[in-house]
């Protein structure tokens, strides 16, 4: 049965080499993102920024959208620009904006309406003839077709020209990476950029929990290499003649003077490590920017008709100067020189001075002291001082409107120019693929690298723990080798767990610890399972040969420590035990003398009786044989009892069995020695060896010597050795064991106050 106890360590490495060579890599999970927790924060890039296009009604992005962000882009000098989101030119039904379409409308309405005023006019005032009237019709409509045509034209162009547009902030811009998996305006389904000789891909595969852990820094396809557009980005940090060269160890990226490692998994995959915060901005900000842009000029130009601006020079004029920026801005997408985009940016900060000097300088002041000394003027005709109050309030609220809008938009530059000036800009989701855009640059660039560790290796530290676990069952009892295997489960825990805290190795920490309490889970189950099948035989062989105390003893104290190694009752075991032969004369013959029914009732009562009183002193009935019967005592051993006395137990058992049969020939013999015990189903227990011999011919001679209980010279040591005071005794005769070619003296032992007879 020893061999049993290899079997669920067997079955465990077995499962633990299954499992481990069906894995790639080694999985991740919450475990991960908790421990990952534990490791030394990473900073994402200073100059790193994503600009959020969440919020967004649709997932892509309008080209209307994509050129406003690259102007502000431009405008605010920021180094470079990726777009991870796609970016649709509109239908062709809309191909303008609501407002754009009702200024387009308007205007080519408002020239019809202006035609055929002029012709009614023309008409009432008599400047055109009656008989010129229908030519003059005719050119109206030839105008109102005029009209239509322009209007049609312009729709169907309108999808190309936005194309166009964007083609013409993107070169402006000039740094923009594209993907090759986005739509870029025209070219749905391939924007492909290459960007340093490189294809760009953006979109990543995330766990099926939806966690972002590892992505592809690179993928190789059979035609062309594609490489992540953080990767791009690197590429273009790095600058120089950077490479990407893969090596055993992973991915090496870099020049002469600056290299970085990515120690990849075996699909070429990097394990991350997220930044905890990042700078990013919303979509809804820029936008915001740009109209409040308009917003300010809007307020100012109004000022402008007011006359507010009588003061300033007339080329100094804060629209003047804005309009002077919006014409250069068209100059620059056109012909997007450094020299125009320089003049550019300077015109839109002379914009801003301009306005910032005008609101907060004393033009307000000047313009209502102006209106004060009108009021005091006494020659004013009546209505005059409540149209000048108005004017002066007007003017007051001009002034307060345009600071409002003004201070609005120098608060919305100036969180932009904190974030987008000298920024390299993402453009995308912040939960999307640019979070993993983010994360990749992050892990690089703080070389916080994550070793993923080899399957192969875990299997190797799982086969150690399964054979320390195989030899520490030799040294602990089941519920202490589960004990031990709960503390080694936790150390190996903290191990796993330390080294990728500390070092950045991962080697799936839950794994080994499943293994270890996999491993305690499959011993102790098939501990429990060969205890039921233990006891259930030592309830086949003793339940009815023992009393119930001594059977639960035995029973309930099997030593659980080395349980595949305690016999069962099938196992020949050899002992030392004293060996109790119980004899009744007069029922051996050729037959019985009284009636068969009779006689088997004695027979039966003389059984029954020895039996009871056997099992009553500790004793375990082996076998019946006609007129005797074989008791053992001090087998099965009850270590678990140790007030348990077997010899003091035996010598009661030999004189009670005695004094309960006073007139009938029932004697007793014993001997004490070792034995071969087993037991069979057929018949019973079996002590083998001359100790069960001596006994059942003791048992026969007793009746010969005139005396009831006898024993040998070794049972009589053993049973004084177990009794406080003197054994009474008398020296009978000597056995002749030819077999073991020795003398056996063999005594009678005194019952009930008498000798023995």
């Amino acid at each position: 049965m020893k061999r049993l106890k290899l079997v669920p360590f067997a079955a465990a490495l077995l499962i633990s080499g299954l499992y481990t060579a069906s894995l790639r890599d080694l999985p991740l999970g919450a475990l991960y993102d908790i421990l990952m927790n534990l490791r030394p924060s990473v900073e994402a890039p200073a100059d790193l920024v994503v600009i959020d296009t969440s919020g967004e009604a649709s997932p892509a992005l309008s080209s209307d959208d994509a050129i406003r962000i690259l102007l502000v882009l431009s405008a605010m000098e920021s180094p470079l620009a990726v777009f991870q989101t796609n970016v649709h030119l509109p239908d062709e039904s809309q191909s303008f904006s609501s407002a754009e379409r009702t200024q387009v409308v308007q205007k080519e309405f408002s020239r019809i309406q202006k035609n055929i005023t002029n012709l009614f006019d023309g008409i009432r005032l008599g400047s055109v003839r009656p008989q010129d009237a229908q030519r003059y019709v005719q050119d109206v409509n030839a105008l109102v077709e005029e009209s239509k045509n322009r209007l049609l034209l312009t729709i169907a162009e309108s999808g190309t020209t936005r194309d166009l547009e964007l083609e013409k902030a993107r070169s402006l811009f000039h740094r923009v990476i594209l993907c090759d998996d986005l739509v870029w305006g025209a070219s749905a389904g391939s924007a492909l950029e290459v960007w340093g000789g490189q294809a760009v891909y953006s979109k990543v595969d995330r766990d099926a929990d939806g966690g972002l852990r590892r992505m592809y820094p690179v993928r190789d396809l059979p035609n062309k290499r594609l490489i992540h557009a953080g990767m791009a980005l690197l590429i273009n940090s790095i600058g120089g003649d950077a490479k990407i060269d893969r090596t055993e160890t992973g991915l090496q990226i870099g020049t002469d003077q600056e290299q970085y490692v990515l120690p990849l998994d075996s699909q070429g995959r990097l394990l991350l490590h997220r930044p905890e915060s990042y700078k990013t901005i919303s979509i809804k900000d820029i936008l915001a920017y740009q109209e409040q842009e308009k917003k300010l000029y809007e307020a100012l130009k109004e000022m402008e008709r007011s006359g507010y601006f009588i003061h300033l020079d007339a080329l100094q004029y804060p629209t003047t100067l804005y309009e002077y920026a919006q014409s250069l801005e068209m100059e620059v997408l056109d012909s997007p020189l450094p020299d125009r985009l320089r003049q550019w940016r300077e015109a839109r900060q002379a914009f801003y001075r301009a306005a910032t000097d005008f609101l907060q300088g004393p033009a307000e002041k000047t313009i209502l002291a102006g209106y004060e000394g009108l009021l005091k003027t006494e020659s004013l005709q009546e209505g005059g001082k409540e149209r000048i109050a108005s004017l002066k309030e007007l003017a007051s609220q001009s002034f307060s409107w345009a600071r409002k809008a003004h201070g609005e938009l120098m608060d919305l530059k100036t969180q932009l120019e904190s974030v987008l000036q000298g920024g390299y800009c993402i453009i995308g989701p912040a939960s999307g693929d640019a979070e993993a855009t983010v994360s990749l640059l992050s892990t690089i660039l703080s070389r916080s690298f994550i070793h993923p560790g080899k399957p192969l290796y875990l299997f190797l530290a799982s086969t150690a723990i399964i054979v320390l676990l195989y030899i520490a069952t030799a040294v602990f009892s089941p519920l202490w080798f589960f004990v031990f295997s709960v503390i080694l489960a936790i150390l190996g825990f903290l191990i796993t767990a330390g080294l990728f805290v500390i070092g950045g190795y991962w080697y799936a920490p839950l794994l080994l610890v499943t293994v270890v309490l996999g491993t305690a889970i499959l011993y102790e189950a098939e501990q429990v399972l060969y205890l039921i099948y233990m006891r259930r035989h030592q309830e086949l062989a003793l339940k009815y040969r023992m009393s119930p105390p001594a059977f639960k003893a035995v029973v309930h104290h099997i030593p659980l420590k080395d349980l595949a190694s305690v016999p069962t009752p099938l196992d020949i075991q050899e002992a030392e035990a004293l060996i109790l032969c119980v004899r009744h004369a007069s029922f051996f013959g050729d037959g019985p003398a009284s009636p068969l029914q009779a006689f088997a009732q004695d027979v039966k009562r003389f059984r029954q009786t020895s039996a009871d009183l056997i099992k009553q002193y500790g004793g375990t009935i082996l076998w019946m044989d006609g007129e005797v019967l074989f008791a053992a005592f001090g087998f099965p051993p009850r270590n678990s009892v140790p007030a348990w006395n077997p010899a003091k137990e035996a010598l009661e058992a030999g004189r009670s069995i005695v004094s309960a049969f006073p007139d009938e020939p029932v004697t007793v013999g014993m001997d004490y020695g070792p034995a071969a015990f087993y037991f069979d189903v057929l018949s019973g227990y079996s002590a083998l060896g001359r100790v069960s011999i001596h006994a059942r011919v003791l048992s026969g001679l007793a009746g010969r010597y005139q005396v009831r209980l006898l024993c040998t010279e070794a049972a009589l040591n053993f049973l004084q050795a177990g009794i406080d005071e003197p054994l009474g005794h008398n020296r009978i005769d000597i056995l002749v064991d030819k077999q073991e070619g020795r003398d056996i003296a063999f005594f009678a032992i005194p019952y009930n106050g008498r000798s023995g007879s």
